[in-house]
C-alpha cells in the first residue's frame, strides 16, 4: 500500500497529486488491508470528529499477511470510517467478484461505512455525493449543545443572597438605622 499525499483539505494540491499520478507505478495485486491500515494509520490522530477513508478498488484482496477484516477493526478502534467503493463493470463475475463484494461489505459493516459499487463516472459522483451526504447527517446528528438549565443558576444566586443576608446581619453594615 502507497500514500500519495499527506492529508490536506487543498483541493489544489490533491488535483496536482492526482495529475502526476501514473498507471504501473504501484506493484501488481490489490492489498486492502494495506490500504486500510495505512489510512487509518493517517487518520487516527486527526482532531476532527468525523475520519472518514473511501477505499476505492477494482480489485479482491489478493496479498499475504493481515487480512482486510482485520484491519478494518483496527480502523473501527481509531473511530474511522470506511466506505469502500468497487469499480467496474457490471458483467464481473465469478468467485473473484462475490469474494471482492464480500469483503468490501464486511469491511464497511465493521467501522460503520457503507459499501457501494460504481460501473461508471457518473456512479461514482453519486457515490461520492452520497457519502458526503452521509457524513454531513452523521455530524449534525452528534452535534449537541451543552446546556445548564436556568434554574440551577437562580438557585446558586438564590444561595449566594441568603449567605451574604446571613453575613451582613451580623456586622456593622447589617444595620440600617
Amino acid at each position: 500500500s502507497l500514500i500519495r499525499l499527506p492529508l490536506t483539505d487543498d483541493p489544489y494540491v490533491v488535483d496536482m497529486a492526482v495529475e502526476a499520478m501514473e498507471v504501473g507505478l504501484a506493484i501488481d495485486g490489490t492489498d486492502l488491508a494495506g490500504a486500510i491500515a495505512a489510512g487509518a494509520g493517517l487518520l487516527k490522530d486527526t482532531p476532527h470528529s468525523s475520519k472518514v477513508l473511501i477505499l476505492v478498488t477494482d480489485g479482491a484482496h489478493n496479498k499475504a499477511g493481515m487480512i482486510p477484516a482485520l484491519a478494518a477493526r483496527a480502523a473501527a478502534v481509531f473511530d474511522v470510517k470506511v466506505y469502500p467503493i468497487a469499480i467496474g463493470a457490471d458483467d464481473m463475475q465469478g468467485r473473484a467478484a462475490i469474494e471482492m463484494g464480500t469483503v468490501l461489505t464486511q469491511t464497511a459493516l465493521i467501522t460503520g461505512g457503507q459499501y457501494f459499487r460504481a460501473s461508471d463516472v457518473e456512479a461514482l459522483e453519486a457515490i461520492y455525493d452520497e457519502i458526503d451526504r452521509l457524513e454531513v447527517a452523521s455530524e449534525v446528528m452528534t452535534e449537541r449543545e451543552e446546556s445548564v438549565p436556568l434554574g440551577l443558576w437562580l438557585l446558586l444566586a438564590g444561595i449566594a443572597l441568603v449567605v451574604g443576608a446571613t453575613s451582613l446581619r451580623g456586622s456593622r453594615w447589617g444595620l440600617v438605622p
